[in-house]
């Protein structure tokens, strides 16, 4: 009986530490632990469990682990930040990636909240025969989402390269960045289409950077394709195009163009030589064309600056 009782003493302080260096609780709130930032997050908690939750004080919010990254909560920190500033791209019809945008900081602001797109991809084009579908073929990936708050510094120069929309068959849409100063050559925010990721410059010196959120633009969908019969001797063909990639939030993709043509001598009823749909800015993917027209150009990048 004394050994039971021991050792249920035992565990019982055993857990009780071990929540302690978790959580502080008591009736009113729970205290998590607390880093100072994303990267010290990431070096303390090697294996990260899904479910688990951190106190990140770069960001002044918690942070909890979905099962591939850390979020947060406040991943719209609107009320923190008053005034913001919308930069937008255009398409890219020259090899143009980006458009180019210098932004000063305005005196008294030591922390901005940026979000950024990348372009959409342009959506692929079906040969004119159109033959049997191939995996090469698909609606362009549409840009991906990043959510970051930044420190600054009052009347620094930020350089941002606004990504643009691809343009052509399959062209991809351009890399959004933003640098510091007026000639700067390593860019600190980096978001493009997907299946690219992102790049945040966490260990700046010119102070932290806390991820926010970050959402993979969906990928581009591929073309199907069904038959029908409309008489004992003649039965039919339809291509659908691949629809483009939705971005975050509801940025839709440009819908495929549809092709219906006769089985065996393959002449065209409708819909060869429409043209396929633009992705939504930002970031869309455009839909598949064919043969004889074009297909949907991806959505422009966009940046909005809070602070």
């Amino acid at each position: 009986m004394k050994t039971t009782f021991r050792i249920l003493i035992i565990n019982l302080l055993y857990f009780s530490t071990m929540a302690q260096q978790a959580t502080e609780i008591d009736p009113r709130s729970t205290t998590l632990p607390r880093y100072s930032n994303s990267s010290a997050i990431n070096a303390a908690i090697s294996t990260p469990q899904s479910g688990m939750m951190v106190y990140n004080q770069a960001t002044t919010s918690p942070n909890f682990y979905n099962g591939s990254s850390w979020q947060s909560f406040t991943s719209t920190p609107s009320t923190e930040f008053r005034n913001s500033v919308v930069y937008r791209a255009g398409i890219n019809t020259v090899n143009d990636w980006s458009n180019l945008y210098t932004f000063t900081v305005p005196n008294g602001i030591t922390k901005m909240w940026i979000e950024g797109w990348g372009g959409g991809d342009a959506g692929k084009v079906l040969p004119g025969s159109l033959p049997l579908i191939n995996t090469s073929i698909k609606g362009g990936d549409a840009g991906s989402y990043l959510s970051a708050i930044v420190s600054v510094t009052p009347n620094e120069v930020l350089t941002l390269y606004v990504g643009t929309g691809g343009s052509g068959n399959g062209i991809t849409g351009g890399t959004t960045q933003i640098l510091r100063g007026n000639s700067p050559s390593v860019s600190f925010f980096e978001v493009g289409s997907s299946p690219f990721t992102y790049y945040l410059e966490t260990n700046s010196s010119n102070g932290s950077i806390g991820l926010l959120s970050f959402v993979q633009g969906e990928i581009g969908h591929y073309p199907t394709e069904s038959y029908s019969q409309t008489s004992s001797t003649n039965f039919v063909r339809t291509v659908s195009g691949g629809d483009g990639g939705t971005a975050f939030p509801a940025q839709k993709g440009g819908a495929g163009v549809t092709v219906t043509l006769a089985l065996v001598s393959s002449t065209v009823y409708s819909g060869f030589g429409s043209l396929a749909g633009n992705g939504a800015t930002p970031g869309g993917g455009g839909g598949v064309g064919n043969g004889n027209g074009a297909s949907g150009a991806g959505g422009p990048g966009m940046v909005i600056l809070h602070w």
